[in-house]
């Protein structure tokens, strides 16, 4: 009966010999036994091929698998009468080299006339291979998911096929909830860099390496800077299967490199200051000191009631007032300069205003400037309220004071959030302006006047500037002669 059908499959057969990794089995029910071809030697191999008969009985072929799967084989009778036509099942047997080899059967149940079961084919492959490969896929699965790195698999259209637990915990998202998405879709945000962003997708269409860095956002809305390398894998005729993303958490080494930009950044600040104040001592200190030190030797010592005296004195006092001052405006810079962490809260930017208006009310009324504001965008500030309400006095005093007599003063206040975590306060005019061409570079230089004709001691911008640096903020102007100026205090949120 099974001769007839390997005479039937002749061909086939010839060509699983050649592979020596499949044969066929078949099994008479009624005579319970197992026909076997002469490929069945490349399978079971601890069988020498001089001997190999032409059947086997069930208990035969049970002992030629591993003890603790001899029940699969045992079994082929129950699954029988349980009337089930189709199964598969794995085995372990040993071979005559002692190694253990993996053997799969798929049984097909074979009936007769009457829809009698008569005959069962089962087809027998060599999976030991297939089976070292997928054990080997299971370690490197393993491996990824511990590693230290956060693992992305995409597949060819770049959408999510796997995660492993380092990125689960990063992202905070669970692989069940973004399977089958884009990572852009989630991880990229307000912060994320958009060319890059742009590069990276250009990349992968073009099937190209990436390698770049990364700010990321978490579920819980927190950011985080990676480092990340996707590499496209293909397939053995070289069609692109998949894409391979590496990301390494790097948000410290971010944060370091920032502390190191910011330390340089006030290293070089304080050159700057230091410069400045070099500068004060030899001109606006040395000035008065010097002549305090010509007038005592004016002063007529033999004769005090000289007329010349009284006058001599009266310079004396000026000049001292005038060293006082400068003296007073060292103190203020200074302390300004260092305030404390704990004075850093939440102002309500509204009720600075307010105080700000109400103090400055009289030189208001007096130009019959009109003060406008706009804080629906932002109504918090995190800041030192103390010294938000200086920059605001200082700023609206100038733009109160700097007017053009052809229009009504207007001055508007406002706030924005802006991109990188910051908020913007404004305060704009409609004033005489400042020719920024010209004054630019010197605009917020301590004693720096640009408008003559008015009083002052050029120190108010100068305040300003150190205020909002203060508060690790930064200050930009825009001003045209004649059409107004527009102050942009830029300071982080909380």
């Amino acid at each position: 009966m099974f001769v007839n059908l390997a005479e039937h499959n002749n061909s086939w057969i010839s060509q699983v010999h050649r592979m020596g990794k499949f044969t066929e089995l078949c099994y008479n029910i009624v005579e319970e036994k197992f026909y076997i071809l002469p490929t069945f030697v490349y399978v079971f191999d601890s069988i020498p091929p001089s001997s190999l008969p032409e059947y086997i009985h069930l208990h035969t072929l049970a002992e030629l698998v591993h003890f603790k799967d001899r029940f699969k084989i045992e079994s082929i009778p129950y699954q029988i009468k349980r009337g089930i036509s189709k199964w598969q099942f794995t085995v372990r047997s040993c071979s005559t080299s002692k190694r253990c080899k993996y053997l799969h059967f798929k049984a097909q149940v074979l009936y007769d006339s009457t829809h009698r079961p008569e005959n069962v084919i089962f087809w027998v492959q060599d999976v030991t291979y297939y089976y070292a490969q997928r054990q080997k896929l299971k370690r490197y699965a393993q491996i990824a998911q511990h590693s230290s790195q956060s693992i992305i698999i995409l597949d060819a259209q770049q959408k999510i096929v796997w995660v492993n637990k380092r990125f689960e915990k990063l992202s905070g998202y669970r692989l069940s909830e973004i399977k089958g998405k884009y990572p852009g879709d989630f991880l990229r945000g307000e912060l994320t860099d958009k060319q890059t962003s742009t590069w990276i997708k250009v990349s992968l269409d073009e099937q190209k390496r990436v390698r770049t860095e990364l700010q990321h956002y978490r579920k819980d809305g927190q950011t985080y800077w990676v480092s990340v390398e996707i590499l496209p894998l293909y397939n053995k005729k070289g069609k692109l299967k998949k894409f391979l993303c590496l990301m390494t958490d790097i948000t410290e080494q971010k944060k370091m490199e920032g502390e190191k930009n910011e330390l340089i950044v006030q290293l070089i600040d304080n050159n700057k200051n230091l410069e400045q104040f070099s500068y004060i001592v030899s001109h606006n200190l040395r000035a008065p000191v010097a002549r305090i030190t010509g007038l005592t030797h004016l002063f007529n010592k033999e004769q005090l009631h000289d007329p010349v005296n009284l006058k001599i004195i009266n310079f004396l006092q000026d000049s001292a007032q005038q060293l006082d001052q400068v003296i007073k405006d060292l103190g203020l810079i200074l302390s300004l300069r260092h305030p404390e962490k704990n004075s850093f809260t939440n102002v309500e930017i509204s009720k600075v205003v307010d105080e700000v208006i109400k103090e400055l009310n009289p030189v208001i009324r007096k130009t019959n400037a009109l003060i406008t504001t706009d804080f629906e965008e932002q109504k918090v500030i995190f800041g030192i309220e103390n010294h938000l309400k200086n920059i605001l006095i200082q700023l609206i005093s100038n733009s109160v004071k700097f007017i053009r007599q052809d229009k009504q003063p207007h001055i508007h206040i406002s706030t924005a959030k802006m991109p990188n975590n910051y908020i913007c306060l404004r305060v704009s005019d409609n004033g005489l302006g400042i020719d920024l061409k010209h004054y630019g570079n010197q605009l917020f230089t301590i004693y720096k006047r640009f408008h003559l004709q008015f009083e002052g001691r050029g120190i108010g911008l100068y305040i300003v500037r150190t205020l909002v640096e203060s508060m690790n903020g930064y200050i930009e102007v825009e001003s045209e002669e004649w059409y107004g100026t527009t102050f942009s205090i830029y300071l982080r949120k909380k």
